[in-house]
């Protein structure tokens, strides 16, 4: 989840506000690499996946399917796995469409996959077509076998996210790769909250300071990154910023 090089820097001070707002697109994940994982066997599956060291798809095996709790960047994965798959994970990738439907309650199963089977008639115009559902397991199961008979189609990939993979019929399961997203450790997001405070030329605190923000986050992707922006919001305004002469390596001292 690093900080998207290039481009305008943020300047020095800014109100909160300026801040939240850089924040939006700055820090979201662009790549499969920045993903903090909670699994080096998840990471090392999508990489295989996207590189095509795995063939996908590949033998009526076309899926996806993330599953874990809320906050361990499912739904973000989801989205940038189209661009990553059709360049086999090259770096810069040209962004790729892909339909993506989020699934609620109140979603029209029967219209969804009326859609969808139309689009699958087509040649995509990338090497695939792309279809995400975020939330898979809230769509009606009157309709799960129309989704397995969709997912005939060889030249569609379909990327699902789930909170229940035990709601998934074992039917479509079979035609994915099941993939667990755990929350990540407390460690595992150290360098990352690192990079964005060094990006925000703050001085960062101690490494278990910050394991100390991610605990009291629950391990929820979205609120760590919210309160590492607020940290560095705090650091500035009580003065703790880098001197412009400060070297990159020391820029990741910690703060008196």
């Amino acid at each position: 989840m690093q900080h998207k090089r290039g481009g305008k820097m943020p300047p020095l001070f800014y109100s909160k506000e300026t801040e939240m707002s850089h924040s939006n697109n700055a820090y979201s994940p662009k790549s499969i690499n920045d993903i903090v994982y909670g699994s080096d066997t998840a990471k090392e599956l999508v990489s295989q996946l996207v590189t095509g060291l795995m063939p996908f798809p590949f033998s009526g095996v076309n899926g996806i399917i993330f599953y874990g709790p809320n906050g361990t960047g499912k739904s973000a994965l989801a989205r940038i796995l189209p661009a990553a798959i059709d360049s086999f994970g090259a770096p810069n990738a040209a962004a790729v469409d892909y339909n993506f439907y989020k699934i609620t309650a109140t979603t029209d199963a029967k219209e969804l996959i009326e859609k969808i089977a139309y689009q699958t008639q087509f040649m995509p115009l990338a090497r695939f077509r792309y279809f995400i559902f975020d939330e898979f397991d809230l769509l009606n199961p009157r309709y799960l076998p129309s989704i397995k008979s969709v997912m005939n189609c060889d030249t569609s990939v379909f990327i699902m996210t789930t909170n229940s993979i035990s709601k998934i019929e074992n039917s479509i399961k079979s035609r994915s790769h099941l993939i667990a997203m755990p929350f990540a450790e407390a460690n595992r997001w150290v360098p990352v909250m690192q990079s964005v405070l060094l990006d925000q030329k703050v001085l960062a605190p101690s490494e278990q300071y910050l394991c100390n923000i991610v605990t009291n986050c629950k391990y929820d992707a979205r609120k760590i990154m919210g309160a590492t922006l607020r940290l560095a919001f705090n650091l500035r305004s009580a003065g703790k910023i880098i001197p412009t002469t400060t070297q990159t390596n020391d820029a990741l001292m910690i703060a008196a």
